[in-house]
């Protein structure tokens, strides 16, 4: 569609009603649409910017309950134009009069209707929303788990020295594919790349709910992660299929998807564990996730309205690619940190909480190695080992892990601080802010504009 300069073009809804109650609208497609189009680059073409045609009732949508009245004609066809101004208004209805005469016999010209007013009439764009939130709801669970549960889950099957991988190949996977299936997406269509990646992940997820070994684990992972890499394909979907007006309320929806999401993992974790610290802090989180969502969700926007319609799916691809990548360097970096601190930290901070206790020395060893694999059971049979032992040397151990993930956010805050220096030069969007649609749930049809 052409570019144009009025934020809130006029559009005249043209909604031709069937002769024979079918819905099916593609013999009037087939006859009609080329005269129309035609019509519009001969007689109108200083009026109109565009035109897009819906074939049928769309799935799930009923025109009549739409509008409220359940004994209206059935329409098999829905012209909308894109006229330059109101005054242009006069000139659509002349030309509808003329077209009155070659309407195909399918069509009840009596019952047919056309609708006028600005730009913003978006038809059944509730089940692709339905869609676009319900997929990070269930994907987001794999990245709090296999970050989260990383030390529990090695604890089971083996391979401690490989359990960053379970969270590490979700960034590289989304990093290296994620913008080649954006870019995909704009020659083969949405829909399947969506629908076949999210089946790979639930494939995924059984893989590693039933590896016995750390590499099986991976392997599922890496099946999962290709479930996430569509990620950058909901977030053009959602500003596609909405006016510009309200990109940024649709990518906070994502958010606010994602974070209900997190939240209902760690409650349910919550639930099913028992929590034996009177002390938790869950305050901290909520500002991490406030700021964290409110960048995602701005930067993809900003992004995308500097982008040409054409290219928001490479755009967000780009976008979802260089998270991942951040993440791919990050997350070696923090588990650097992290393991460094605690491997020097651990081993003396144990020996200081229990030797005053009355741990033999001979059993240090046999302690840290149990600590270590998270083996309760083999820290009960240790010599020595009382409840009170026991429970000194698991508060220096978490007392260990909270100084390791201190310096880990340490480091987070300082790369925080560089993203929000580089905040205060992002350009003012609200200009861009408008009712346009770049990409209405049906098929387009481009009018050249004329150049006079």
């Amino acid at each position: 569609m052409c570019e144009h300069e009025n934020h809130n073009p006029t559009v005249a809804m043209w909604f031709l009603a069937s002769a024979s109650g079918n819905a099916d609208g593609h013999t009037v497609d087939d006859t009609f649409t080329p005269v129309l189009v035609k019509s519009l680059e001969v007689q109108l073409s200083d009026h109109t910017l565009g035109l897009t045609v819906s074939t049928g009732i769309l799935t799930d949508f009923d025109l009549r309950k739409y509008f409220g009245d359940q004994d209206m004609p059935v329409y098999s066809m829905v012209y909308r134009v894109l006229l330059k101004s109101p005054i242009s208004v006069s000139a659509f209805r002349k030309l509808q009069i003329k077209l009155l005469n070659d309407l195909p016999p399918e069509v009840d010209a009596s019952s047919s209707f056309v609708l006028f007013g600005q730009e913003g009439l978006i038809l059944d764009n509730d089940a692709g929303i339905r869609g676009v939130v319900l997929i990070p709801f269930s994907g987001l669970i794999n990245i709090i788990g296999a970050g989260a549960l990383a030390r529990y889950i090695v604890a089971d099957i083996g391979g401690s020295d490989k359990s960053v991988w379970l969270s590490q190949v979700s960034a590289i996977t989304v990093t290296l594919l994620g913008p080649a299936i954006a870019q995909a997406t704009d020659l083969w269509g949405r829909k399947w790349f969506v629908v076949s990646t999210t089946l790979l992940g639930f494939a995924g997820f059984l893989v590693v709910s039933r590896a016995t070994t750390i590499n099986v684990a991976i392997a599922g992972e890496i099946l999962a992660a290709l479930g996430y890499s569509s990620q950058a394909l909901l977030n053009a979907i959602a500003s596609e299929i909405l006016p510009r007006r309200y990109r940024p309320a649709a990518q906070g929806g994502l958010g606010l998807t994602s974070g209900l999401e997190a939240a209902f993992s760690l409650l349910l974790g919550f639930y099913l564990s028992t929590l034996q610290s009177s002390t938790a802090v869950w305050a901290y989180p909520v500002f991490l996730g406030l700021g964290l969502d409110a960048a995602i969700s701005n930067v993809t926007t900003i992004a995308q309205l500097s982008a040409p319609p054409a290219l928001i799916a490479v755009t967000s691809g780009l976008i979802a690619g260089v998270r991942s990548f951040g993440g791919s360097v990050a997350l070696p970096i923090f588990n650097s940190v992290y393991k460094s601190t605690s491997s020097k930290h651990i081993g003396p901070n144990v020996i200081a909480a229990v030797v005053p206790l009355g741990l033999p020395k001979s059993s240090l060893q046999a302690l840290a190695e149990a600590l270590a694999a998270n083996n309760a059971e083999a820290v009960a049979k240790i010599p020595g080992m009382t409840p009170q032992i026991t429970a000194a040397a698991e508060m220096a151990v978490k007392r260990t892990f909270l100084l390791s993930y201190r310096y880990v956010w340490v480091i987070m805050a300082c790369f925080s601080l560089v993203g929000t220096v580089a905040a205060f030069f992002l350009k003012n969007t609200k200009e861009d802010m408008t009712m346009s649609v770049d990409a209405p749930l049906n098929r387009e049809i481009v009018v050249e504009e004329s150049n006079n």
